[in-house]
């Protein structure tokens, strides 16, 4: 990004450095990127006048705080950093990054990851009040009851933050995890903005009807891999800011009627991309009616991808219903498997 347009404090910041550091033609400035206590970046400073050599260091205690969060904010957004991103390695450099970090929980993304591994019971009382993502996998077949009873209950007592909880990531062997998290995964969770939802097992994962307690407010992202959740309608139905909604491999048995899901989908304004893939579309039960009702178009403003691979009566009543006047990539497979593509 040019120095010209970041923000007016940072010019103004960058400005102030210069003036300190009396920069001249004869000027060299060599940095150091080693951090020493106190988190104070050196910087030599050394002036050449004749044949003397004038040094001196200037720390990076020098930027405001301003500075330091968009530098922090900049390194968030590298290309090498997971996510989460692993802000608690910059706040334990010092106790005023620490201050800065833990003052911009917003602008710097910041969050708690919680595992299988994780014990959420006994830490997250203590830890800072931040969105919490929990990511569950379960690992190799050589686990003992006792380590999967365990990372069950670990991620059971995150989940139980149903108002903190921003992310679910969730894949493999779910149905047996699901039916102990049953209490808790009934609840709304309002701070809820991405779910992902794979069954890897070969088995339909069947979500209950009170899933997510029909309330997710906040949602920007669904995905799912052979999962059943026969209420979704009723669920996107809050989702007023989803973005992107993908459903791959949606068990046959879990038939939503055309007329429910253009319901569930007529509130979501924000919407650019809707994927239906089902699983053994030649078996999908949809009849069409002999006698349809009379079509209201609902506008999905913002929609410029659409996806969808099943039986061609269940497309023709879904996109009766449904104007999208931005979209740009219509890709559609059929029971009989003939594709078709439009740019």
């Amino acid at each position: 990004m040019p120095i010209d347009s970041l923000p007016s404090d940072l010019n103004t910041e960058r400005r102030s450095i210069g003036d300190h550091l009396e920069e001249t033609e004869d000027e060299q400035v060599e940095s150091r990127g080693d951090i020493p206590h106190g988190g104070a970046t050196l910087v030599t400073v050394t002036h050449l006048h004749g044949a003397g050599l004038n040094r001196q260091h200037v720390t990076i205690n020098l930027l405001s705080d301003n500075v330091l969060s968009e530098v922090f904010d900049f390194y968030r957004l590298g290309p090498f950093n997971a996510h989460p991103w692993r802000w608690g390695t910059l706040a334990h450099v010092c106790r005023r990054w620490r201050y800065i970090i833990l003052a911009s929980p917003c602008r710097l993304d910041l969050q708690l990851l919680c595992t299988a591994k994780t014990p959420a019971k006994e830490s997250l009382h203590i830890l800072p009040a931040l969105p919490i993502k929990v990511t569950y996998t379960p690992g190799n077949r050589d686990e003992s009851p006792h380590t999967i009873r365990e990372g069950c209950n670990n991620v059971h007592a995150a989940l139980g933050h149903h108002d903190r909880v921003s992310e679910i990531d969730l894949s493999g062997k779910l149905e047996d995890p699901l039916e102990r998290w049953a209490t808790v995964i009934q609840k709304p969770f309002p701070a809820l903005r991405h779910l992902n939802l794979r069954s890897y097992d070969g088995k339909n994962l069947v979500l209950p009807d009170g899933f997510l307690g029909g309330f997710a407010p906040r949602l920007q992202t669904i995905i799912s891999l052979r999962v059943s959740f026969p209420a979704l309608p009723k669920l996107l139905s809050s989702a007023k800011d989803l973005v992107c909604l993908k459903l791959e491999a949606i068990p046959f048995s879990c038939h939503i009627s055309p007329e429910a899901m253009v319901t569930g989908l007529s509130g979501l304004t924000k919407l650019e991309s809707l994927t239906f893939q089902y699983d053994y579309p030649w078996s999908f039960p949809h009849q069409r009616s002999e006698h349809p009702p009379p079509v209201t178009l609902v506008i999905i403003p913002a929609l410029t991808e659409f996806k969808f691979h099943g039986v061609s009566g269940y497309l023709e009543d879904l996109v009766a219903q449904i104007d999208a006047p931005l979209l740009a990539n219509f890709q559609i497979m059929f029971s009989d498997e003939f594709f078709f593509y439009t740019p």
